[in-house]
């Protein structure tokens, strides 16, 4: 929720094709990240619902964590 609240942020006002551009290195950025990954592993591919997230807490989730 904290990227899309960023990016609705940061798109206001920006003609399409930027915001077309900004939600692109955004979906890239969050398929790389080794999370997404770990998420897809638990839930798709082992079936276990026991994701390893990195940070293991939602509060120690850094600020720059959440920069695109």
């Amino acid at each position: 929720m904290a990227v899309t609240l960023r990016l609705l942020r940061h798109n206001e006002g920006r003609q399409l094709e930027e915001v077309f551009q900004a939600d692109f290195k955004a979906a890239r950025f969050i398929l790389a990240h080794p999370d997404y990954v770990e998420g897809v592993r638990a839930r798709v591919i082992d079936k276990d619902d026991k994701p390893q997230w990195q940070p293991g807490r939602i509060e120690d989730v850094g600020t720059l964590d959440l920069v695109l």
